[in-house]
């Protein structure tokens, strides 16, 4: 990861507004444990390059999820969810906060749901809901 987070920053020096380029560079970042860099990143290309490109949000979302804040991580997956009501990594990830930090089972059923009738095959989804129904909460 720390030659594609190199090569990426040449071509981001090179066209700062290439906002794919920034984009995949702060998911080599987050990728490699850098939360903070990729945080950085995520939210200058939303300031600067590309205003809430729905991949970024979601990526931000999970940033923040993973550093432990769950509110910020839930704001930006709902805008995620806003630009792209059918981003099934989304709802899924959606559903993971309401069943993990919140324990509402009605809302994270709702949003698991929605993604199996995106993806009827959804191995997350599919695997949640049974445990679901197995634990008798649904």
């Amino acid at each position: 990861l720390k030659e594609a987070i190199d090569n990426y920053q040449v071509v981001c020096s090179v066209n700062p507004h290439n906002y794919e380029a920034f984009y995949k560079m702060a998911f080599a970042y987050g990728q490699s444990g850098h939360l903070k860099e990729a945080k950085e990143i995520y939210i200058t290309i939303n300031k600067y390059i590309f205003p809430h490109f729905a991949k970024t949000d979601a990526n931000l979302g999970t940033v923040y999820l993973r550093e432990g804040d769950v509110q910020r991580a839930l704001y930006y997956y709902r805008w995620a969810e806003w630009f792209n009501p059918y981003d099934v990594d989304v709802l899924c990830g959606e559903a993971s906060v309401y069943i993990t930090f919140y324990g509402d089972i009605p809302k994270a059923v709702a949003y698991l749901k929605r993604v199996l009738t995106i993806d009827p095959k959804n191995g997350y989804a599919n695997r949640v809901m049974e445990l679901l129904k197995k634990q008798g909460k649904i």
